[in-house]
């Protein structure tokens, strides 16, 4: 995003905010503090707090509010696997299902996600071969019934903040040095791009 000549890498931060930190795995807190705010407000800027705003009319959101929530997945994968993209998109987004949500997600129920939910949205526009999201309160992300494939979109993202705010908890420890050398990567990339 660009405002009066300066490149916005989130709502309140350019490039060179988080640039001028000079970031590596072992600096000192203050600057991971800081790497954290600039990151924080890209990712709620992005995407949390639209999600929330649609969440105020989910009945007539459940379509957006999934696009997005796609768009997040993505997101956080290439973060936390030091990305600059996805080429392999299809895989990171699986993997990134079964890892963090296994109890929900295995091979075949990931992959339906992907390609009926993740394609169909970012591709056509829709929900591919008669799969739905719903907005019902579920304790359950997907489900399988008389061969429907159902998201239960506000289960999903309460899943997603979950590990978005581990993510962030792990970000700030000393020892998670692979976590921050792969955050550093992707960053620096979104970074050097804009600046």
């Amino acid at each position: 995003m660009e405002t009066k000549k300066n490149v916005l890498i989130s709502i309140n931060h350019k490039a060179s905010d988080y640039l001028s930190l000079n970031l590596k795995a072992v600096a000192g807190m203050d600057a991971w503090q800081k790497a954290i705010e600039i990151f924080d407000d890209r990712i709620n800027g992005r995407f949390i707090s639209q999600v929330r705003l649609l969440k105020q009319n989910v009945k007539d959101n459940g379509f957006s509010m999934t696009a997005i929530i796609c768009l997040l997945i993505e997101t956080l994968a290439q973060f936390e696997n030091g990305l600059d993209n996805s080429p392999r998109s299809g895989e990171i987004c699986k993997n990134f299902l079964i890892k963090h949500f296994p109890q929900h997600f295995d091979n075949d129920t990931s992959t339906l996600f992907y390609k009926k939910i993740r394609c169909g949205i970012l591709h056509q526009a829709q929900t591919q071969n008669g799969s739905r999201i719903s907005v019902v309160e579920s304790r359950k992300i997907v489900e399988i019934k008389n061969n429907v494939f159902t998201v239960y979109i506000n289960a999903l993202f309460n899943k997603l903040e979950e590990y978005y705010n581990e993510y962030k908890t792990k970000l700030a420890n000393p020892l998670e040095l692979q976590l921050r050398e792969n955050f550093i990567k992707k960053m620096n990339y979104i970074c050097k791009r804009t600046s």
